[in-house]
């Protein structure tokens, strides 16, 4: 079986929809707390490896406090069949913390507590995954700790980049490097001007870009190869969270269990975003 690493923040989110709009010194009545658990585990790399987990041996390498939320974390991981012998205990560390909150025309306000951003370090079971990894995905965590894992990566291996809008998570340095081996780029029409710049000077063969928009359809791209357009189902949603990695994640376990056609994987990443949101959904 193909071995998966996927890297990034761990985080509980506590996600709500309200019933009015919020303002400072009002309450507004919560009508939708529709991700259960509550809180429910997540983070970018949760997401990416609960669909990789059916297609290949997946660890996910995060940090996380010696706190509930740490074990809540764990807990929900080794339910959805991931190996969590890469994730670290922050002695005295919280865990990240996200607080969602939606309003109703879809807008989100998001408060996160980081818990223990820069302590991060990775230890020795880390990097020998990250020298075993048939696959390294590369989600939003600490940029220094990504670079080094790129550099530990075998030469064979695939690596995929999730990008965000996040230049601490993803600093130039990483970015770089980001563009010059990842074989597979989830990004979305913001992340894509810093996608393209990153793919400059680039000498290995052109990378698979995925790119998504909410519910318009997926852009699939490669080099000079046609671009193609797949559509997706739209869902009334108001938690969307974790949409774009679980897409990400269920087209990389395509990959992996041996799809050549990328756009038949994409189809499996939306697929696999499909069933998560369908739960979530108010029609």
């Amino acid at each position: 079986m193909k071995r998966a690493l996927v890297c990034g923040y761990a985080s509980l989110d506590f996600a709500v929809g309200l019933a009015g709009h919020y303002q400072p010194g009002h309450t507004v009545l919560i009508n939708d707390r529709s991700s259960e658990p509550w809180p429910h585990p997540g983070g970018c790399a949760l997401y990416c490896a609960k669909p990789l987990a059916a297609a290949a041996h997946c660890q996910v390498l995060t940090w996380t406090g010696d706190d509930h939320h740490g074990d809540l974390y764990e807990n929900e991981a080794r339910a959805q069949g991931i190996d969590t012998s890469t994730v670290a205990t922050v002695a005295g560390g919280a865990t990240p913390v996200c607080m969602l909150v939606y309003e109703r025309d879809g807008s989100c306000g998001c408060l996160f507590d980081p818990g223990f951003i820069g302590r991060e370090v990775l230890t020795a079971v880390q990097q020998q995954a990250a020298r075993q990894a048939d696959l390294l995905c590369i989600t939003v965590g600490p940029a220094r700790i990504g670079e080094r894992l790129l550099e530990l990566a075998r030469q064979d291996a695939l690596v995929a980049w999730v990008a965000k809008n996040d230049e601490i998570s993803f600093s130039a340095s990483l970015r770089k490097a980001l563009g010059m081996r990842a074989d597979y780029i989830f990004c979305n029409p913001m992340e894509r001007a810093s996608v393209n710049a990153a793919l400059q000077g680039r000498h290995r063969a052109a990378p698979v870009i995925v790119e998504t928009a909410g519910s318009s359809a997926v852009v699939v791209e490669q080099g000079e190869l046609p671009r193609h357009t797949l559509p997706v189902c739209s869902l009334q949603v108001i938690d969307t969270t974790g949409a774009g990695d679980t897409l990400a994640g269920g087209t990389l376990a395509a990959v992996l269990s041996g799809e050549t056609d990328s756009k038949a994987a994409v189809r499996q990443g939306i697929d696999a975003a499909y069933r998560l949101l369908l739960p979530r959904s108010t029609t």
